[in-house]
């Protein structure tokens, strides 16, 4: 298979030097998708330093933009290299149905900028992760404005930390 834009999807804008983040799913296999230029046909809206988590044929990882130029005959070249592994694959659950234990670091922020993490749990649905508390076992962890890539058992969400403390609460970041 090749690149398919309907597949890419924005879930938080960027604005001036703050790099947007995506999604993107695809059947093909991780060595496709680090092809050279695979992405090309979305270099229109890349741009360099985006991050792009793709699920891809066997697992999901956290991509940067690292390459993008307009080469002759007005051929866009894109590129993009590893930045982190998704991991933290829950399956397993506490005695009242959740666990946090699949939380992952994917970007540290500097003082004054969010994190970012990704939190895979097979079990749970989005609206269950969404409720008050869920994530309280990480309080401690979490920092208001904090972004977390949540793949859930009905699928994908972007979500961002409201409060932390023992009562964390997290909204869905929706574009609009």
């Amino acid at each position: 298979m090749a690149y398919n834009n309907k597949f890419m999807k924005a879930k938080a804008a960027g604005s001036g030097t703050t790099p947007s983040i995506f999604t993107y799913a695809t059947t093909d296999t991780l060595t496709e998708i680090q092809s050279q230029n695979y992405f090309e046909e979305a270099a229109a809206f890349l741009s360099l330093g985006d991050f792009i988590y793709i699920s891809y044929d066997a697992s999901t990882s956290l991509y940067v933009v690292s390459n993008k130029q307009l080469i002759s005959g007005g051929t866009n070249t894109l590129n993009i290299q590893t930045l982190a592994l998704f991991v933290g694959d829950t399956r397993a659950t506490d005695t009242a149905g959740q666990t946090v234990k699949g939380l992952s670091l994917c970007i540290q922020g500097a003082a004054g900028l969010f994190t970012t993490y990704s939190y895979r749990n097979n079990t749970d649905v989005q609206t269950t992760i969404l409720t008050a508390g869920y994530f309280s076992e990480l309080g401690e962890v979490l920092d208001v404005g904090d972004i977390i890539y949540v793949v859930a058992n009905d699928g994908g969400m972007l979500v961002t930390v409201l409060t932390t403390g023992t009562a964390v609460t997290v909204e869905e970041v929706v574009l609009v």
